[in-house]
């Protein structure tokens, strides 16, 4: 029986070594852009404009709906924070 461990053990240790990563492959190619930085700029305003684009975590997430014209005032929602008890505050950082 101790036998068929040790045997088991080294086929297992040989066999672990048999994978090797290829080395590195560095492309040493010169890239050579099709557009300027104008007119990439260009496209990226008149994506914006034509509402093609996302430009919030809120409008990224599926989950989370995006709410128009809040009314809430950061120091509402202080005052509404300092309100509730203790337990159910995390973290609040006045200097915020």
């Amino acid at each position: 029986m101790f036998y068929k461990q040790i045997v088991t053990f080294a086929a297992l240790a040989i066999a672990g070594t048999a994978a090797f990563a290829e080395d590195i492959t560095i492309d040493h190619s010169v890239f050579m852009s099709q557009k300027t930085r104008a007119e990439v700029h260009a496209e990226a305003v008149k994506a914006n404009l034509a509402g093609q684009t996302r430009v919030s975590e809120v409008e990224l997430s599926p989950t989370m709906a995006h709410q128009e014209g809040s009314t809430l005032t950061r120091e509402k929602v202080r005052v509404e924070l300092r309100a509730q008890p203790r337990h159910r505050v995390m973290i609040f950082n006045d200097a915020a």
